[in-house]
């Protein structure tokens, strides 16, 4: 989830806090950086491409590889890869891909509800077993793993499985920490479908927040010792 709207806040947060060598990785990629002069700034990727741009201008080295996390093996070449090159060991992952796939249980069917969960939950696993040797380990879990709601029963589940394997990681005496953040604006939220995620949370009381409150939140929310916290701004009256 490195190049969507709260990975890239996030990774500015680390920036200003003086990290100087970030991998976003994302599915998507960007365009080959000799055509990011010709990619519309007005476009996802131009905006994204500007957000890179904006970290470089801080003195960060930020790579962009495409590759599906949930795809151990494209995981793994690329690992080899980037050790073959020689650059410094991965110290730590911040994992925040996710989808997010509005429908009833008995509107979905295994294939739907297995591709909901893989990024989130399949790639959280992989990440565990192809680096085992981290400083930090943050997985972005989800309220809605406390506070549930209908129509986000896969969500739920991949969130809920974060937290479990945040919980076996600690048992097995390596860092992680699962965040059970409220509501980002922007982001996979950003469409009808999390517009509507959002409304509901909002309806029972949790409010959400900008992608900058957020970031500013995170290394305060990653440093907790707890390995499962919720992060979320509720009005308890009204919940």
């Amino acid at each position: 989830g490195g190049l969507g709207g709260v990975g890239l806040a996030v990774a500015r947060a680390m920036a200003e806090e003086g990290a100087r060598r970030l991998i976003l990785m994302s599915r998507r990629g960007l365009p080959p950086r000799r055509d990011w002069a010709k990619t519309d700034p007005a476009s996802p990727a131009g905006e994204r491409i500007a957000a890179v741009r904006a970290l470089e201008s801080l003195g960060v080295s930020v790579h962009c590889p495409a590759v599906d996390v949930a795809d151990e093996q494209a995981v793994a070449a690329f690992l080899a890869d980037y050790a073959a090159e020689g650059w410094p060991p991965i110290r730590g992952v911040v994992h925040l891909a996710g989808v997010l796939d509005r429908r009833l249980i008995d509107e979905t069917d295994l294939a739907q509800f297995e591709g909901a969960v893989a990024g989130k939950l399949n790639g959280a696993r992989t990440l565990d077993r192809l680096l085992p040797d981290l400083d930090c380990f943050v997985l972005f879990s989800s309220t809605t793993t406390l506070m549930p709601q209908t129509g986000i029963a896969a969500y739920v589940a991949a969130n809920a499985g974060l937290e479990a394997l945040a919980l076996d990681r600690r048992a097995r005496g390596v860092p992680a920490i699962a965040i059970a953040w409220g509501q980002w604006r922007g982001g996979m939220l950003a469409d009808p479908s999390g517009q509507a995620v959002i409304a509901e949370q909002a309806r029972m009381g949790v409010g959400s927040f900008a992608a900058e409150r957020g970031a500013n939140l995170f290394s305060w929310a990653a440093a907790q010792p707890n390995p499962v916290i919720a992060v979320a701004p509720i009005d308890w009256r009204a919940y």
